[in-house]
């Protein structure tokens, strides 16, 4: 989902910082020695915010997918984003 909302970002000339923020953390989630469940089961919110790259936004919205298996603000992306100019992002 993080890289979702990097792509998406990208797709709609969003500011490339954050698209390299959520790449970032993605990254960082992949690298993980231990499952995120896991982590944040066992250490919390503060956990996720204290990985490298993942600042408070980004552990909230990680929390958020862990609790519900969405993120809002990803869904609200999403029906913004031009059709077309995603597709044109893709590899």
């Amino acid at each position: 989902m993080l890289r979702e909302m990097a792509a998406l970002l990208d797709a709609q000339n969003g500011q490339p910082y954050r698209a390299a923020a959520f790449r970032h953390a993605a990254d960082t989630i992949a690298g993980l020695g231990i499952g995120v469940r896991q982590l944040f089961d066992r250490d919390g919110l503060a956990g996720l915010d204290a990985l490298p790259g993942i600042g408070p936004s980004i552990a909230a919205a990680i929390a958020e997918i862990l609790a519900t298996g969405q993120w809002g603000r990803l869904q609200r992306l999403r029906g913004e984003a031009d059709a077309e100019a995603l597709f044109r992002t893709i590899p």
